[in-house]
């Protein structure tokens, strides 16, 4: 059940930079960890849509094409989850899976189980 409650609240912090922040309990509600399976769940569930609040604004701004050139870009809409090279010159090292959400909050999503901690690499500037 614990690994259920970590992927869940993983899952929940990849969707606060995205514009929808929302869950689902599926098609056996039971059987998953939910938003409401625990009061630590609840509190950090809840951290996380006042955070998405906090950007709601910015992640609008990135899909209207915010840090985008026209030449790039020259449409009335951006993903707001961009790849690397986008805002960036140097290439991250293979196995990482880095991401922009707009130009200015970089996005470094934790894979394995339990993880607390990662070496990140930073592009100049």
């Amino acid at each position: 059940m614990l690994a259920r409650k970590d992927f869940f609240l993983r899952w929940a912090e990849a969707c606060v930079v995205q514009p929808v922040f929302r869950t689902h309990e599926g098609l056996r509600p039971r059987a998953n960890h939910q938003a409401y399976s625990d009061s630590a769940t609840m509190a950090a569930f809840a951290y996380l849509a006042q955070l998405h609040v906090k950007l709601w604004d910015y992640l609008q701004r990135c899909a209207q094409g915010y840090g985008l050139s026209d030449t790039l870009m020259p449409y009335a809409w951006a993903p707001i989850w961009r790849p690397f090279w986008m805002h960036a010159n140097e290439s991250p090292p293979s196995h990482e899976m880095p991401i922009f959400i707009g130009p200015d909050v970089l996005f470094y999503p934790i894979v394995r189980p339990y993880q607390r901690k990662a070496r990140v690499f930073l592009p100049q500037g």
